[in-house]
């Protein structure tokens, strides 16, 4: 039997996204969800809402696939009383259609470190400017809580990409239901995964997290080649310190707890 119900009215559903540029175990956080739970997860789920839906919703004008995504996941939890999806769209154009719609959203804040993310996106030749990458947003919208400072090599897009998402995650977490942070780094950790299930009130199998955090069987969509953080990407990144150490980026922002195990982000918040 299915652990959810059908929910009177949509207070009573469990509807939860997982906020993250992307390449920080998003797709298989979906697969744990669909292989422990009995929540339907999916990863990127179309709608994509991507490309001119991107910008045009960041820049405060309506769209229709926004919408329709809306409808669709209504329809879901209507049916199943539970909803998960991991897409790194969900902070910079769903978030706010989203949380008048659902009056109980909560997120799983996927951290990775930042020198990683840029190392794995530059493994495949994806930055926001790129023009075959629809997907990732371009910088400096209307809505960017921060403008960064040009011009930008494209890894130092990457970690700015990476900032810009994390600033707007913050000035959005007040408005949320419940947030989790969680570590890449226990990403394997049967124990974390649980404590993470149980704080969000998710049911889950623990043999089942146990059985594949172990197995490693379930999709990761992991770089061919293995990310390392190369002496371009150091120099590159210890530049760009250097020109928000002298703007007015939000530095104090980055002070919580859970950004500290990043060498990067220490050194963007010293003195």
């Amino acid at each position: 039997m299915p652990f959810f119900y059908l929910p009177e009215n949509f207070n009573e559903a469990m509807v939860i996204f997982a906020s993250s540029i992307g390449r920080s175990g998003t797709r298989y956080l979906s697969n744990l969800f669909t292989h422990c739970t009995d929540v339907p997860a999916f990863h990127a789920a179309e709608p994509h809402c991507f490309d001119q839906v991107m910008i045009d919703v960041n820049n405060g004008l309506p769209h229709a696939e926004v919408t329709e995504k809306a409808n669709i996941i209504e329809a879901i939890v209507a049916e199943r009383g539970a909803y998960f999806e991991s897409t790194q769209l969900f902070i910079r154009v769903l978030a706010e259609t989203f949380l008048d719609v659902f009056p109980a959203i909560s997120v799983i804040h996927l951290l990775r470190d930042p020198m990683e993310v840029t190392s794995s996106y530059m493994n495949r030749k994806s930055y926001p400017s790129h023009s075959d990458r629809p997907w990732r947003l371009p910088l400096n919208l209307k809505k960017s809580l921060f403008e960064f400072p040009l011009p930008l090599t494209p890894i130092q897009e990457n970690l700015c990409d990476w900032l810009e998402n994390e600033l707007r995650y913050m000035a959005l977490r007040p408005r949320f239901e419940k947030t989790m942070d969680f570590q890449f780094a226990n990403i394997d950790s049967a124990a974390h995964i649980c404590e993470m299930f149980a704080q969000l009130d998710v049911y889950h199998r623990e043999s089942d997290v146990i059985h594949h955090t172990r197995s490693k069987d379930l999709d990761r969509n992991a770089n061919r080649r293995k990310t390392k953080i190369s002496r371009k990407i150091e120099k590159q990144s210890d530049e760009l310190l250097n020109r928000l150490r002298d703007s007015t980026f939000p530095r104090d922002l980055f002070r919580q707890d859970c950004y500290q195990n990043f060498d990067f982000i220490r050194r963007l918040t010293a003195a």
